[in-house]
């Protein structure tokens, strides 16, 4: 959007997965690119697929609609089927594992649960993969979440698992909860003498295929009959606010609140 202003051509309609912003100041970049887009009267969709998701557009009516209560907890695992290359895995590329990977969950918090994070403690290890403290990322973390209402949350990410891309999040209300997600399971399954075998899924077939394709057909629609996208850029601006409080906490070992970083 910038090098379309720059050079004076015109500024289209833009798709994209997340707002790029590996640091504090590549966050106001992200506030100037809808800036653009505003002016513009353009559309800039950025997807965060799982609001796409049938099952997560599932889970979100049902807490929107009361009948379920309100929600106090919130809890989901993003576990990646293997590591991508450590030259990735740089923050500089990347952004680390919180802009990375963690900017969903955070995302799916905030849409969920229907309030905002005040505040987020996280840590980080690298016991699974050593080589990656080399380039300033880590293998797995993990946030804990205070939400302004005071209710609370839980994030765990991994690099890699030993049994497939495993997504799941679950959030509990008053008079009920809610679950997305199960392990990576087929419907096969094998029996011995006390041992009952699942098999796992293909790994080859998308978590998310059907999210990313509704995606593209919620783009497609917003810019040929004018339908609101489901994802405003604002919503996606408050995910990378969140992703880049966490990796603060974590590299700083302290609780942050995501106003700390508008003030910086």
């Amino acid at each position: 959007i910038r090098r379309e202003r720059q050079f004076g051509s015109t500024v289209d309609d833009d798709l994209i997965e997340e707002l790029d912003g590996f640091r504090v100041d590549r966050a106001r970049e992200s506030d100037e690119a809808i800036a653009v887009a505003e002016r513009a009267g353009v559309l800039l969709g950025v997807g965060l697929m799982r609001r796409h998701d049938p099952d997560h557009r599932r889970a979100r009516a049902r807490l929107a609609s009361g009948e379920l209560g309100t929600p106090f907890g919130f809890a989901s695992l993003q576990l990646d089927m293997e590591p991508p290359p450590p030259s990735f895995c740089d923050p500089r590329v990347s952004g680390g594992i919180w802009v990375d990977m963690g900017i969903h969950e955070l995302d799916l918090a905030r849409w969920l649960m229907d309030d905002e994070v005040a505040e987020v403690s996280a840590y980080g290890s690298t016991l699974a993969h050593p080589e990656l403290a080399a380039t300033g990322d880590v293998d797995s973390a993990v946030a804990i979440l205070r939400f302004a209402r005071g209710g609370t949350g839980t994030i765990r990410l991994a690099r890699d698992t030993t049994y497939g891309e495993d997504v799941r999040t679950e959030v509990s209300a008053t008079n009920g909860t809610v679950w997305l997600g199960t392990l990576p399971l087929s419907q096969g399954a094998v029996s011995g003498r006390g041992t009952v075998i699942r098999d796992g899924a293909d790994p080859a077939v998308p978590r998310f295929e059907r999210a990313y394709a509704e995606q593209a057909r919620a783009f497609a629609r917003s810019v040929a009959f004018g339908d609101p996208f489901p994802v405003s850029a604002e919503d996606a601006r408050a995910a990378l606010l969140l992703a880049l409080t966490a990796d603060r906490s974590m590299r700083e070992g302290r609780p942050v609140a995501p106003a700390e970083l508008e003030r910086a």
